[in-house]
């Protein structure tokens, strides 16, 4: 009976259902030898190659640089710089204040984990009784 009631669990026929699928896709996998014949041979050999065309991926570019513009050329701004620098420190900031947690969240989580062990624990514990459904 235990046997029986194993075989045709769930987990079992689960298994035995992938087991069957791969079997079914890997039966038209094995290799084969192929046997060309001589006039196949000749006929494969009589095509020509295609040659190799390396990528070009822009070593060929324009010899002369292009001059830029006086008129587009930006102003060395030294206050711009530090204004820049001043906002990159403050978000800096702002970002270590978000993602240091609160003492008091980590606290709550481990008090909740705990208690929830703890439940489980009593829960599963033989000298207490499990609730009677109504």
């Amino acid at each position: 009976m235990n046997c029986k009631r194993l075989l045709f669990s769930q987990n079992v026929r689960i298994y035995l259902g992938v087991v069957c699928v791969v079997i079914v896709a890997a039966w038209n996998a094995a290799a084969t030898p192929i046997q060309p014949s001589a006039q196949q041979l000749l006929n494969e050999a009589q095509q020509p190659t295609i040659p190799y065309v390396p990528a070009q991926a822009g070593w060929n570019g324009p010899m002369v640089e292009a001059q830029p513009n006086p008129a587009s050329v930006a102003v060395f701004n030294t206050s711009q710089i530090l204004h820049d620098a001043e906002l990159a420190r403050a978000r800096r900031q702002i970002l270590l204040q978000v993602a240091t947690p609160d003492p008091r969240v980590l606290l709550a989580f481990g008090v909740i984990i705990f208690l929830l062990r703890k439940m489980r624990s009593l829960r599963q514990s033989p000298g207490v009784p499990a609730p009677h459904p109504a």
